[in-house]
Formats: structure tokens, sequence, C-alpha cells
């Protein structure tokens, strides 16, 4: 079953790999006892085709009965467009051939949002397992320029005194990580 709502823009997020993602945002609707406000767009090439603009109406459904999706547009405006720079760090973004779709790009290496879903991947479960290295913590620890390099993190011992001064840095944080 699909449900109708209205279309009002697209939330971007430059990952690890410098793909920027794209996710529609909407008037919240409920679907299956779930209010939903957003939804994967995929690629451009699914934006391309949907057609969207603001206030477009959509029809949106739960993929599985678990992941929200936009599956039309009935209005097909096609006023809304995609960003030309990257939402972290401002650089020209480009469209990507991924073999399978086209994709909005970030090609700076240096990008804040990729070295910060890199030490996010690098540190989770599936990788490292480093307990105590959050997202959040990541994030402070790369902004106040303790980390660089992955091996950086097997380092932050030297920095004790410093990184205790962070906020939401006590000593017991720091002595965990």
């Amino acid at each position: 079953t699909d449900y109708t709502t209205h279309f009002r823009g697209v939330e971007y997020k430059t990952c690890r790999t410098g793909v920027v993602s794209l996710t529609a945002l909407f008037d919240p609707v409920e679907i299956d006892n779930t209010i939903v406000t957003r939804a994967t767009l995929h690629n451009v090439d699914y934006f391309n085709n949907l057609e969207l603009g603001e206030g477009d109406e959509i029809s949106v459904a739960k993929m599985n009965e678990i992941i929200p999706a936009v599956l039309d547009n009935t209005t097909r405006s096609n006023t809304y467009k995609l960003i030309k720079k990257c939402p972290s760090c401002d650089t020209e973004l480009i469209i990507k051939n991924t073999g399978t779709a086209n994709v909005l790009y970030c090609p700076n290496e240096n990008c804040p949002s990729r070295s910060l879903a890199k030490f996010t991947h690098f540190v989770s479960k599936n990788c490292m397992d480093i307990r105590g290295l959050s997202e959040k913590t990541l994030e402070a620890l790369i902004s106040h320029d303790f980390l660089h390099t992955y091996k950086d993190i097997y380092h932050l011992s030297g920095h004790r005194q410093a990184l205790t001064r962070l906020e939401g840095m006590g000593e017991k944080s720091v002595s965990t990580l």
C-alpha cells in the first residue's frame, strides 16, 4: 500500500567513499503505525526519474514493510535542483557513474565528512571494534586535531591531559578510551 504526501526537499550527506547520499524529505505520513518523514532517493538517476519539485504530491511506501521509499511523483513539476557543492567542504560535486547508476560525488579526499565517515567505519564493530569511539567523539577528536590517520587512534594516550579538557570527555571517558 502506498500513501500520499508532499515533497519538501532533499537532505545530503557525504559518505566515506565520497558519494553524497540523497534523502527525500516530505510531510509526515503514517505508514504501518509509524510516522515517516524521509526516504532514500538511491542515486541521481532515481532522483531525476521522479522529476521532483517542492510541494509535489508523491507516493511513499515501506519496502519489505521496513524501508521507506518514494514510489512516484504525481505532480512532476521537475523544479527541484540538486546541490552543486559538497555540503561538508564546499568542493564542486561531480556526477560519477558507479557501473550501475550515476551518483553525486565529492572528489575531495580531505573532505571532513569523508574523513569522519572513514574513521567511524574503521572503529565500527565490523572492523576494529573499538568501543568508546562514537561518531560524536570521533568528530571532536578530528576537529581538535587529535586524529589525522588511523594510527593516531592508538596514540591518544599521549594526549590524556588535553583530552580530559574536551567537552563531554572526563577522566573516566578518557581512561575507558
